[in-house]
């Protein structure tokens, strides 16, 4: 029965209208919280999208983990931990490449172009040609936009210059190729990277510009350290363990850095709204001021009073969040056409200059779990305080009052 006593006097002062500036208050907290809110998950799940393309873009092109035999040597492959899901022979190094006078440093890659898989995403999003190209010899693929760069097209002849070790010095050598094709998986290879055959990297003898061994690819990326930690357990002496993140890992915890820090700076705006509700719960408290006397001389616990403002106040709080987060998770859901929206009122793409098509956004419910119960954790510390104030002072004055 209190229970129901607490609801009926919670939903009372709810409704009530008496102070119009108490009122006025508590709905700009309730603007405030749900704006706050969406806000908060839109971004959020944009985030998400961010990391999730640059995860399926760029780690599908590198080699999760390149295991280096000594001396180069492919004779012997090595054995693959569980999570590996493909292992193929590789060859990675540095070049310049160009084509009627422009020039351009990139990475240069070698791979088995007769075995399946070998370079899935590319061969997947290839603009021209295909992969299996290459099996001609003399051949080379490159990123669409770096190719438009360069202003070369299939069929059109490509140098190469990569640089040899010697015993004191280098040697730079040039090499002569025909464009094959183009790719354009969205990320940063689109522009810095080289697809040659692994039998041309023999044929030519420019193994030693760069290093050779086996390309694994994991069912996680994230997790290539543990994978890196079996492997080198099994491996013979000599060999060597290269992986993604000691070229980009700088670039993935940017961008979780990022995303933190985004995270924060929206927080503030919903701690914002959140104590903005002490206000208007204060107003409240003052105006019944003479209801809790009333209350306290008919023998009204304290909690039961306390209860009531908790309730009322919460209440505003657990629906301002729940339209925020169901508004959020609808805009993050329609980011793409939302984006494009925006893009026609701007008058320009919101995505110029970058390798996406339309707006990316994951909505993640470990994401929407934080930012609940983030909100509703400020918003009771909130109502807690007004709530105590309400039973903390001596009922006679306002009894005499009244």
């Amino acid at each position: 029965m209190k229970g129901t006593n607490v609801l009926w006097m919670a939903g009372r002062y709810l409704a009530s209208r008496r102070n119009p500036h108490a009122s006025f208050i508590n709905w700009a907290s309730f603007a405030g919280l749900t704006a706050g809110v969406v806000l908060l998950t839109v971004v959020a799940s944009v985030m998400n999208g961010f990391d999730r393309e640059l995860r399926t873009r760029l780690l599908g092109v590198v080699p999760h983990v390149l295991a280096v035999p000594p001396g180069g040597a492919w004779d012997t492959a090595p054995g693959a931990p569980p999570d590996v899901l493909s292992s193929h022979r590789f060859f990675a190094g540095s070049a310049v490449v160009g084509v009627r006078g422009s020039v351009q440093p990139l990475l240069l890659y070698g791979v088995d172009a007769a075995a399946r898989g070998s370079l899935d995403l590319v061969a997947r999003r290839m603009m021209e040609g295909s992969v299996e190209d290459l099996r001609q010899g003399g051949g080379v693929l490159l990123g669409a936009p770096l190719a438009a760069l360069l202003g070369a097209v299939p069929g059109d002849p490509v140098v190469l210059v990569v640089t040899l070790p010697r015993e004191s010095t280098i040697e730079p050598r040039v090499e002569r190729f025909t464009l094959r094709g183009t790719f354009e998986v969205g990320a940063q290879p689109d522009y810095s990277l080289a697809v040659i055959d692994l039998a041309d990297v023999q044929a030519r003898g420019i193994g030693a510009a760069g290093v050779s061994g086996w390309r694994m690819q994991l069912a996680d990326p994230m997790r290539v350290g543990e994978v890196a930690r079996t492997l080198r357990e099994g491996l013979p002496p000599g060999w060597g363990v290269r992986l993604w993140t000691d070229r980009y890992g700088d670039l993935f915890r940017a961008v979780r850095l990022e995303k933190t820090l985004m995270f924060v700076f929206l927080a503030l705006v919903i701690a914002i709204a959140a104590f903005n509700m002490v206000s208007g719960q204060t107003m409240l408290v003052n105006d019944k001021r003479g209801d809790i006397a009333m209350l306290e001389t008919m023998g009204a616990p304290t909690r039961f009073l306390v209860q009531v403002f908790l309730v009322q106040g919460f209440a505003v709080a657990v629906v301002g969040v729940a339209v925020g987060l169901a508004a959020g998770v609808l805009l993050a859901w329609n980011a793409g056409p939302v984006a494009g929206a925006l893009s026609g009122v701007l008058g320009g793409s919101i995505l110029d200059g970058t390798p996406y098509d339309e707006l990316p956004a994951e909505v993640l419910g470990t994401d929407l779990a934080v930012i609940a119960a983030l909100s509703l954790g400020l918003c009771f510390l909130a109502v807690l305080r007004p709530a105590l104030k309400a039973v903390a002072e001596n009922p006679a004055p306002a009894l005499h009052a009244a």
